[in-house]
């Protein structure tokens, strides 16, 4: 070896100890002649205590160490590449590892070495466990939903395409329309009696626009059965439009109760009740059911979970009213009106605020009962708790608002300014600072901040003017949560920062770099 070829050895052994992929080289006699700091970091070894060893030597399992020894065979005999994929357990636990095994030629392609390279798989093995599962569970859904559908009280049936063609009936269904052949025909081509009288009208437009149609006490006349009179049914029923991810409409749900015969309507009813319920519950829906004139309301357990209420209060609307947040009283009052009016569907989105100041965003959806006279008697619907929906929409939203105001930007300190800034007012917050950690990692610089109602912060400071526990914590890499700085802490705790700067509750999130605090990013409120 040269001494000029050293400098490009120590290049290459730097860069192989720095990867995390598992880099080793073995010799003829299958031994290991070269190990990387990540395999090392594996085995929890030395390399005095691996180097020149194989793989029983290393104590690996009889079975895995000989089909890999026997694979480092193959290679040196043939030349040629093996590719593998093993579980293994180290110190750190079991993993799953894919690896290569590639020839080193020397002098008359003589194969002189075999080189190693493995990586942990282990994050891919449980994604297609996970998705495995997934499909399964879905599937076994699907089986159930179907079975369910067909035997479920209410006719229905699915329709595929714009021709609507039959793909599912339950027999409630057939039983409703006779002895027909349904599967892989149009509706049209099976009740041409039916031409006329709008049914197929409405169905081509909820194809069209993917908006439901509720059809009450409608009358139909179609065949039973061929050649016989026109048999006259009333039915309740929906077009549901089937909507796929990318929003296309692909079919229509036909969901309904025939109300002919007045036993058979409440028994249906009875059932429908019972599985709509379980539906609530499983999908986690808020009801509220109330009759006119409106003043008390029958809410669900968890529709007064969505308010903060207790499941014994009893609700009206003064009550309903007084629990949402004072920018959307009027104007869910003002929802519900116009519902109401014009016979819509009531669809708002609101916030129920707690005692205590929090919020939870609602969504609401509703419709009025009217009598024959076209007077509503009952205004019912269910609530759906969207919080986690708006607080990602809302980060979002915040992520993109950064990005536009930091895209030119070509100076750190303004950039961070602006993230500090834009961060500050999104949590409503007193103070969002950004400091700087001074190499000894016990003081920091407070470099920009964010304030409202409170005094600036930037500064000096020692981190141990914010607490043990802030110094434990934050040098650990691991975030700062102090709620409520007088429940928390004690005199003794010696926190002359947080009085100084009149903190009541923190957030301070650290950066760390090979080990160290190096920066910090922190909200707060003051007293």
């Amino acid at each position: 070896m040269s001494e000029t070829n050293l400098p490009q050895i120590r290049l290459l052994e730097s860069v192989l100890s720095s990867i995390a992929d598992l880099v080793y080289v073995f010799d003829r006699n299958c031994r290991f002649v070269y190990i990387n700091q990540a395999l090392l970091d594996l085995w929890q070894k030395s390399l005095p205590e691996t180097i020149g060893k194989n793989f029983f030597d290393l104590g690996y399992p009889p079975a895995l160490a000989t089909r890999l020894q026997e694979q480092i065979q193959v290679v040196l005999k043939t030349g040629q590449i093996v590719r593998d994929e093993t579980e293994y357990t180290s110190p750190s636990g079991i993993g799953y590892y894919e690896y290569i095994f590639t020839p080193v030629f020397g002098e008359g392609k003589r194969v002189e070495a075999v080189a190693g390279t493995t990586r942990d798989i282990t994050y891919r093995q449980k994604e297609k466990a996970e998705k495995e599962f997934l499909l399964k569970t879905l599937e076994v859904e699907r089986t159930r939903l179907s079975e369910l559908l067909k035997q479920a009280p209410a006719f229905i049936a699915v329709l595929r395409g714009p021709d609507h063609v039959f793909d599912m009936v339950n027999d409630h269904y057939r039983r409703l329309v006779g002895n027909k052949d349904l599967i892989g025909q149009k509706v049209r081509d099976v009740f041409p009696e039916v031409e006329g009288q709008g049914f197929f009208e409405v169905l081509d437009r909820v194809y069209r626009s993917g908006e439901p149609f509720i059809g009450q006490n409608m009358r139909i006349l179609f065949e039973r059965e061929k050649g016989e009179l026109l048999e006259e049914r009333l039915l309740d029923f929906v077009y549901q439009p089937l909507i796929e991810a990318d929003d296309s409409v692909t079919g229509i749900l036909v969901h309904g109760v025939d109300f002919t015969e007045r036993k058979r309507v409440e028994e249906a009813l009875e059932k429908n009740t019972q599985a709509l319920a379980l539906a609530v519950e499983g999908a986690q829906l808020g009801t509220f059911y109330c009759e006119f004139p409106l003043d008390k309301i029958i809410w669900n357990d968890l529709c007064k979970d969505h308010f903060f209420l207790p499941h014994d209060a009893e609700v009206d609307f003064d009550l309903f009213y007084s629990l949402l947040h004072p920018d959307d009283r009027e104007r869910t009052r003002l929802a519900i009106q116009k519902a109401l009016e014009k016979r819509e569907q009531y669809n708002i989105e609101y916030r129920a605020v707690s005692p205590d100041g929090r919020t939870r965003w609602i969504n609401a959806i509703g419709k009025g009962y009217y009598d024959e006279s076209g007077e509503p008697y009952r205004f019912d619907g269910i609530t759906i708790d969207i919080t986690e929906k708006k607080v990602r929409e809302r980060a979002l939203a915040l992520l993109v608002e950064i990005n536009d105001a930091t895209r030119e930007m070509q100076n750190a300190e303004a950039t961070m300014e602006t993230v500090v800034t834009k961060l500050g007012e999104f949590l409503d917050v007193s103070c969002c600072a950004y400091a700087s950690v001074a190499e000894d990692g016990d003081h920091f610089t407070v470099l920009r901040d964010y304030t409202k109602g409170c005094l600036s912060s930037a500064g000096d400071y020692e981190l141990k003017a914010f607490g043990l526990r802030a110094v434990c914590d934050l040098k650990a890499g691991k975030t700062l949560i102090i709620r409520d700085r007088e429940k928390e802490t004690t005199p003794e705790d010696n926190l002359s920062a947080f009085a100084s700067l009149q903190i009541k509750a923190i957030i301070g999130m650290p950066l760390v770099k090979d080990g160290k605090l190096v920066a910090m990013m922190a909200v707060y409120q003051t007293e």
